[in-house]
C-alpha cells in the first residue's frame, strides 16, 4: 500500500467535528434556524401565467390580446337539469337568480348566462333588446317553446351556454383580479362553491360543476397543497421503513432522519428568502429533498456501521467513515445540484423553482451530514453486531462481481444491445398537455371540467385578435365578411364545437331591422348601416354586458374564439395554425395576432421545454462528467462514467414508450433531474474502484470485487431508498410529478443495473491485466 503524506483533509475534518461536538451543533442549529425562517416568506401562486416566460411568445400574444379586450378570468358554473331539460320554469328561475347572485362575487364584472342573455327582437320601426327571460316573465309552453328556440338557435349561445340537446346550462362568470394578495383566487373559488351550496338547497334536483380559468387556478393551489399535506409525511414514513430495514439501527435511523428535517428546513426556507412561491411543481420540492438527501446519510453510517461490525473502535470508525465517503458525497451533492439547476435552463418557471429549492437542500444535506451526522452518530448509544472476518468472495457482491467478470464482453454486449433497442423507441412518445388532464380525477376541477367537456362546448379554446383598416374599420363590410369567412372556415372544422364572433351579432341586428325576416339573416352591406346598428345596439345594452369583450373601444378590431372538444395537443396545434396560416392566405392585409389562449400556450410547454432543456441538460452533462474527470484525476475513467450516466434516461424512456405512449412537459426535464441522481452510483463505485487500485495496488478484477464489497450494499439501499421516493410521487394528484416520479423510479432502478453489470464489464475489459485477471 502507497503510503500517505499528511493527514488527508477528510481526516482533519472528522477529527475537528468529533473534537468540537458543541460548537457543531450550535453552528448547526444556528444555520438552521436562520435558514428556515424564510419558510415565513413562502408564498402559494395560483395564476397559471406562472407557468410561462414573460418572454414567451404564446403569453405576449393573449396578454396584448386581453389588454386590448376584457380580462378572461373566468368561473364556469354548469347546471344540468333534473329531467334532460333546463327550459322549465323552475331551471330558467334557478338559472336568473344564480346570474343575479353571481354579480356580487367579488371582483366580478360581468355574468353571461341564457337568462340575461340579450335579446333582440323588432317591434314596427323600433329595436328591442331585453332579457331573454326576466323574472316576473309569465313561462306558459308558448314563453318556453320561445325561449327554447332562441337559445338554441343563437350562435352565441347554442354549444356555449346551453348544450344544443338542451339537457345543460352554463354561467360564466368574468372576474378582474387585483393581484394585490396570493388568496384571490381561492376568494372567488369558495364564493362560487358556497353559492351553489345555497341554491342547491332550496334546487335539491338540480347538478352543479364549476370549470374555467379561476378554478383551474385554484386546482393548482389545491393540488399543491394536498401533495405538501400528505406526500412529505408518508415520504418520512416510508424512508423510516427502508432505512431501519437497510440500517438495522434505532439511534442510526434517528440521526438519519434528524439530518433529512434539518435539510428541508434550511432549503425550504432559503426558498423562502429568494421568494420562491409554491406551485404544484415546486411543491414536491420536500419530497425530492428527503428521497437525496438519505443517500447522503446512508452511505456514511454503511461504511462507519461496517467498520464498527469488524471490530474498530467507534471514533475511528466514524473518522474512516467520513474519510471514504467525503469525497464521493460531496460529489454526488454537487453533481445532483448541476442536474437539478439545470432545470433553470427549462421555458416553465415552476421548474426552475423545483430545481433551485432541491439544489440549496441538497448542498444542506451534504454539509448536515458531514456534521451532525458524526456528532450524533458519536454521541448515541449505537451498538453494532460483530461479524468478525467474512470472506467476501461468498456474498452476493463477490459472486456478482465475479460473475461479471468472466462474462464481461457477453454481459456488455447484452447490454449495450438492449440500450440501443429501447433508445430507437424514444421517438414514438406522444407529447400531449392537455392542462385539464394535469390534474387526477379524483379532484373536483379535472371531475367537473370533464364532464362539461363531454356534455357542453368544453373549455378549451383558442382565441384571435385581427384588426381592421383603422378606427371604425369594424363594421367595414370587407372586414366583416372577412371575419365571415374566417369563422365559417373554422365551423367546417369537426373538432370546433363553437366559434365566438362579432358577425353572428350583425346578421341577427340587420335581419331585426328588417322586420325579423329570416331571408336578411347576413350581414349589412354598407358600413354606414352597420355603424348605425352597432350604435343603437350598444346603447340599448345594460351596465356591465357591452360588447368590449368582442370588439375594441375605437371598432377597429374584433375578437374571435373557437371552442374545440377534448382533443390531444398535436390536435389543438393544428387547430390554431389552421387559423393562422387561413389569415395568411386570405386576409394579409389585415393586422392580427398568432393563435393565442391558456389552451395554446400549455399546447406548447413540452414542445418549447424539450427545445430549452436540452441545451440545458446538455451544459450539465458536460459539466457533471468535467467533475468527475477533475475528482478522480482521470480523462479516463471521466469518459467511462459517460455510459452509465446516460443510459439509463435512454431506457427508462424507451420502456416508458413502449408502455404509457404519451406524456406532458415533465418528460423534458426527466434527462436534466435523473442525471444528477443516476450520477450518484457512478461516483460512489467509481471512486471506491479509483481508491482501491491506487491506495491498495489491486488489478481491475480485484478493484472491482473490492468496490463491490465495500459499497455494494449502499448503493442496493440507497438506490432502493431513491426508487421508492420518487415512487411516493406517483402518489401525487399533480400528473407531471407523477410522470416525474414514475420515470425517475424506473431510471434509478435501471441505473443501478447499469451500474452492477455494464459499469464493471466496461472496466474489467479497458483495465484488464490477463496475469493478474488469471491470477485473482
Amino acid at each position: 500500500m502507497k503510503k500517505k503524506e499528511g493527514k488527508e483533509f477528510s481526516v482533519k475534518w472528522a477529527e475537528w467535528v468529533l473534537n468540537h461536538k458543541l460548537l457543531v451543533t450550535i453552528g448547526v442549529l444556528l444555520i438552521v434556524a436562520a435558514a428556515g425562517s424564510g419558510m415565513a416568506r413562502l408564498t402559494m401562486s395560483s395564476d397559471y401565467r406562472y407557468f410561462f416566460k414573460e418572454g414567451n411568445e404564446q403569453r405576449l400574444a393573449f396578454d396584448q390580446l386581453q389588454k386590448i379586450y376584457t380580462k378572461d378570468d373566468t368561473a364556469i358554473v354548469a347546471i344540468q337539469a333534473p329531467e334532460g331539460d333546463v327550459f322549465n320554469p323552475k331551471t330558467l328561475a334557478l338559472v336568473q337568480e344564480f346570474t343575479d347572485a353571481a354579480w356580487q362575487a367579488p371582483y366580478s364584472y360581468r355574468v353571461d348566462s341564457i337568462t340575461n342573455f340579450q335579446n333582440t327582437v323588432a317591434t314596427e320601426d323600433e329595436l328591442v333588446v331585453r332579457d331573454l327571460f326576466r323574472e316576473g316573465d309569465v313561462l306558459d309552453q308558448a314563453q318556453l317553446d320561445y325561449i327554447r328556440n332562441t337559445a338554441l338557435n343563437e350562435p352565441l349561445l347554442a354549444g356555449q351556454l346551453v348544450s344544443t340537446d338542451g339537457k345543460a346550462t352554463a354561467i360564466n362568470v368574468r372576474f378582474n383580479l387585483p393581484g394585490k394578495t396570493p388568496f384571490e383566487v381561492s376568494e372567488v373559488a369558495t364564493y362560487i362553491r358556497e353559492l351553489a351550496a345555497s341554491f342547491q338547497k332550496d334546487y335539491p334536483e338540480h347538478q352543479f360543476r364549476f370549470s374555467g380559468i379561476i378554478m383551474m387556478n385554484n386546482a393548482f393551489n389545491e393540488a399543491g397543497l394536498k401533495d405538501m399535506m400528505t406526500l412529505t409525511p408518508l415520504m418520512y414514513l416510508v424512508l423510516i421503513g427502508i432505512t431501519v430495514f437497510f440500517l438495522k439501527s434505532f439511534f442510526g435511523t434517528l440521526a438519519t432522519l434528524a439530518v433529512l428535517f434539518l435539510s428541508v428546513i434550511a432549503g425550504m426556507g432559503i426558498g423562502g428568502y429568494l421568494g420562491i412561491p409554491i406551485t404544484p411543481p415546486s411543491a414536491i420540492a420536500p419530497t425530492v429533498i428527503l428521497t437525496l438527501a438519505i443517500a447522503d446519510s446512508v452511505h456514511v453510517l454503511k461504511s462507519i456501521f461496517f467498520l464498527m461490525g469488524r471490530g474498530v473502535a467507534k471514533r475511528e470508525a466514524i473518522i474512516e467513515g467520513v474519510r471514504v465517503n467525503f469525497q464521493p458525497v460531496f460529489l454526488t451533492s454537487l453533481t445532483t445540484a448541476i442536474g437539478f439547476l439545470a432545470l433553470n435552463s427549462a421555458d416553465t418557471p415552476p421548474l426552475h423553482d423545483l430545481g433551485n429549492l432541491t439544489a440549496v437542500g441538497v448542498g444542506f444535506a451534504f454539509l448536515f451530514s458531514v456534521t451532525i451526522l458524526p456528532v450524533m452518530i458519536s454521541v448515541l448509544p449505537i451498538k453494532v453486531k460483530q461479524v468478525g472476518f467474512v470472506d467476501e468472495s461468498k456474498r452476493w457482491s463477490g459472486k456478482l462481481s465475479q460473475f461479471v467478470h468472466i462474462n464481461r464482453f457477453p454481459v456488455l454486449i447484452v447490454t449495450m444491445l438492449g440500450a440501443i433497442a429501447l433508445f430507437f423507441q424514444v421517438p414514438n412518445i406522444r407529447l400531449n398537455d392537455q392542462f385539464v388532464r394535469y390534474f387526477s380525477e379524483e379532484l373536483e376541477f379535472r371531475q367537473h371540467s370533464d364532464w362539461i367537456i363531454d356534455n357542453m362546448a368544453g373549455i378549451y379554446q383558442v382565441e384571435f385578435h385581427l384588426q381592421s383598416s383603422g378606427p371604425q374599420g369594424l363594421t367595414d363590410p370587407e372586414f366583416l365578411k372577412t371575419v365571415d369567412d374566417f369563422v365559417n372556415m373554422y365551423r367546417e372544422i369537426p373538432e370546433v364545437t363553437h366559434v365566438n364572433s362579432i358577425t353572428d351579432t350583425f346578421k341577427r341586428l340587420n335581419k331585426n331591422m328588417h322586420g325579423d325576416d329570416a331571408l336578411y339573416y347576413a350581414l349589412p352591406e354598407q358600413s354606414d348601416l352597420a355603424s348605425q346598428y352597432l350604435l343603437l345596439y350598444e346603447m340599448s345594452l345594460p351596465y356591465g354586458l357591452d360588447l368590449n369583450n368582442q370588439i375594441d373601444i375605437d371598432k377597429s378590431s374584433t375578437r374571435v374564439i373557437v371552442t374545440f372538444t377534448d382533443v390531444d395537443t398535436n390536435k389543438m396545434i393544428e387547430i390554431g395554425k389552421a387559423g393562422e396560416d387561413w389569415l395568411k392566405a386570405n386576409a394579409p392585409e389585415y393586422m392580427h395576432t398568432i393563435a393565442t389562449s391558456p389552451t395554446v400556450m400549455f399546447s406548447r410547454i413540452t414542445h418549447n421545454n424539450v427545445k430549452s432543456m436540452f441545451w440545458g441538460t446538455l451544459l450539465a452533462f458536460g459539466l457533471i462528467t468535467l467533475t468527475l474527470i477533475v475528482a478522480l484525476r482521470s480523462i479516463k475513467y471521466g469518459l467511462i462514467s459517460l455510459f452509465p450516466n446516460l443510459i439509463p434516461a435512454g431506457m427508462a424512456l424507451g420502456v416508458w414508450s413502449l408502455g404509457i405512449g404519451q406524456a406532458g412537459f415533465a418528460i423534458s426535464v426527466v434527462a436534466s433531474v435523473t442525471l444528477g441522481v443516476v450520477v450518484d452510483d457512478t461516483v460512489h463505485f467509481l471512486t471506491k474502484y479509483v481508491r482501491a487500485k491506487r491506495e491498495k495496488e489491486l488489478q481491475a478484477v480485484e478493484a472491482i470485487r473490492d468496490s463491490f464489497a465495500n459499497v455494494g450494499s449502499a448503493l442496493v439501499a440507497t438506490s432502493t431508498i431513491l426508487v421508492a421516493g420518487f415512487g411516493v410521487m406517483m402518489m401525487s394528484t399533480f400528473k407531471m410529478n407523477w410522470v416525474l416520479g414514475a420515470l425517475s423510479a424506473m431510471t434509478i432502478a435501471l441505473a443501478l443495473f447499469i451500474d452492477f453489470s455494464f459499469l464493471p464489464a466496461l472496466l474489467s475489459i479497458v483495465d484488464n491485466d490477463k496475469k493478474a485477471a488469471k491470477k485473482a
